[in-house]
């Protein structure tokens, strides 16, 4: 099963000039998930994109795969799946929290999603 980002760096492959909107309603994302996963996939290396006249255009750099996964070996098994699908919502909500306490209980079911993985 491909990750949500997997599923972004394909779209893109096929379609580099696909905007946000465009890739959250194919994939059925949350407003804001697709602008994550472009910038995660940038952090990592996989891609590059300019801006022209307001449209993106991106270019891949690297084919994509997952290296924690390489580097720790581990094979990627549904719950895997799931807990990393689970923890990158959070991360997102995690990083849109208003106030430090909210803040602090998104916190703790984040460490506990690393704990599990």
């Amino acid at each position: 099963m491909k990750s949500n980002k997997e599923k972004v760096y394909d779209l893109l492959v096929d379609n580099p000039n696909l905007s946000n909107s465009e890739i959250e309603e194919i994939l059925e994302f949350n407003r804001g998930m697709a602008k994550t996963y472009i910038s995660r996939l940038k952090q990592c290396g996989f891609i590059d994109y300019e801006i022209v006249n307001g449209i993106r255009t991106v270019k891949i750099l690297e084919e994509f795969r997952d290296r924690r996964l390489i580097e720790s070996n581990v094979i990627q098994s549904p719950k895997f799946t799931y807990y990393e699908e689970m923890l990158e919502i959070y991360m997102n909500d995690f990083r849109s929290c208003e106030n430090f306490q909210t803040r602090v209980k998104v916190g703790q079911e984040i460490r506990l999603l690393i704990k599990e993985m």
